[in-house]
């Protein structure tokens, strides 16, 4: 698939932060192979929330900052490229999902105006009651507000794993929203403390001492989580003394790999269940439009 100029110039940005170039340098060399400025990092933090909480920290992560700025920005691109089949599928299944949807209310709408009045004249005339489900079907709950819930059931359908995924990749703070662990699954937590040991990595990586290392990426993780604890205090303590033996880099590497790997499995098996239960719920409610229809049929050959 083709990328815009645009996101190659990004991505390479990305690159020289993560060797350790400044952004002043970065830029005068994307600039030099006549590529466009990337609007990505600090510059726009405004609207990035990842960005917004490395700017707050760069004081305290000195000249380590733009190689942490750029590992973190690129770890935030590798989860992305992960999790994109996911994003894929889910904006099929919303796109299915409302689809039946509509196409089922519109039928409801045009049984409830046009054919279900005239079953109730003929039993009516008859002496006779249409079936009870039919009659619910003819009421303000059964014809009017259920199918409007199916239908802003749909409209969420495409709006929240949009708005997920951004959480997912920190454009916008995650806070305590249960949302992305019901998409994902439940080690997503994992995630947001792999964002803490990528800030620790690359902070060591510039000649920061694995406690000062440790205490910058906790200074960013209190930044920007309500609990302050994404990285587990377990996986902190081996951290520490992996640094006091000198493998920290390597013990980092190991439990960066062990926060998130699974991640994408997980979300695509729950992936696989959303879509279960969205097909399940479409299929019950065509199956109750269905049965609505028969049951004053069925039932006329004993009225007459």
């Amino acid at each position: 698939m083709t990328e815009t100029k645009e996101a190659f110039a990004r991505r390479q940005f990305e690159f020289l932060l993560a060797r350790g170039h400044s952004r002043e340098e970065a830029e005068s060399r994307l600039a030099a192979a006549g590529l466009p400025r990337p609007a990505t990092g600090a510059e726009g933090a405004d609207g990035d929330a990842l960005a917004r909480r490395l700017r707050a920290q760069q004081s305290a992560l000195g000249r380590s900052f733009p190689a942490v700025e750029g590992a973190a920005l690129g770890f935030r691109r590798d989860v992305g490229a992960a999790l994109a089949p996911v994003w894929q599928s889910y904006r099929g299944i919303a796109v299915h999902f409302a689809l039946v949807t509509v196409f089922a209310v519109l039928i409801v709408y045009t049984l409830r105006i046009y054919v279900l009045p005239q079953f109730a004249e003929m039993y009516q005339a008859f002496g006779a009651d249409l079936p009870g489900l039919t009659k619910w079907v003819l009421t303000w709950s059964g014809g009017v507000v259920l199918p409007l819930v199916l239908l802003l059931l749909a409209a969420a359908a495409f709006l929240l794993p949009r708005r997920v995924r951004r959480q997912v990749e920190l454009r916008i703070d995650p806070g305590r929203s249960p949302w992305p662990a019901m998409l994902l699954g439940h080690r997503v937590g994992g995630l947001w403390a792999a964002y803490e040991i990528v800030v620790a990595q690359a902070a060591h990586r510039e000649g920061m001492a694995p406690s000062d290392a440790m205490d910058a990426a906790a200074a960013f993780a209190r930044d920007w989580l309500s609990d302050g604890r994404a990285w587990p205090e377990a996986a902190r303590a081996q951290a520490a003394s992996a640094g006091s033996l000198g493998t920290f880099e390597a013990e980092l590497q190991h439990q960066l790999e062990e926060q998130w790997r699974e991640l994408p499995i997980r979300a695509a098996a729950r992936r696989e269940w959303i879509a279960l239960a969205a097909s399940l719920l479409l299929g019950l409610y065509i199956g109750f439009v269905v049965i609505a229809i028969y049951l004053p049929i069925f039932k006329l050959a004993s009225v007459l």
